[in-house]
């Protein structure tokens, strides 16, 4: 979240707006690091069947593969709506400037921290 704060320069008050960028550490337990590398692997999973499923049907951009993919891997793969939008682009960022094929993930490649992203539903 931005913070704001004023700013005088000169008599003149601006204000400036910073955002804050935290790195942090995950220390889960034994249960929750079970669970994370869980869903890791299914999101991942979820990316291969992406990627397989444009490449198989010609097409290379995410709203081609999000039309020709997405409620296939709510269903099978249980994701949330925003990991299932993550898995649809993760085979396009590892392809890089073609587009064209993005070979399997490893189960345990890393998954963006947004907001959102981790939150748990229960």
């Amino acid at each position: 979240m931005p913070i704001a704060f004023p700013l005088s320069f000169r008599g003149v008050i601006y204000s400036i707006v910073v955002k804050l960028t935290l790195q942090l550490q995950l220390l889960p337990d034994s249960e929750q690091r079970k669970r994370l590398v869980e869903t890791m692997e299914r999101v991942n999973e979820a990316a291969t069947f992406a990627a397989r499923a444009g490449y198989d049907a010609g097409v290379f951009s995410q709203p081609s593969i999000h039309k020709l993919a997405y409620y296939e891997i709510r269903n099978r793969f249980g994701l949330s709506a925003q990991m299932a939008v993550r898995a649809i682009g993760k085979p396009l960022n590892a392809s890089g400037a073609t587009g064209r094929f993005a070979p399997p993930l490893s189960r345990t490649a890393r998954l963006p921290m947004t907001n959102g992203l981790w939150v748990s539903r229960e």
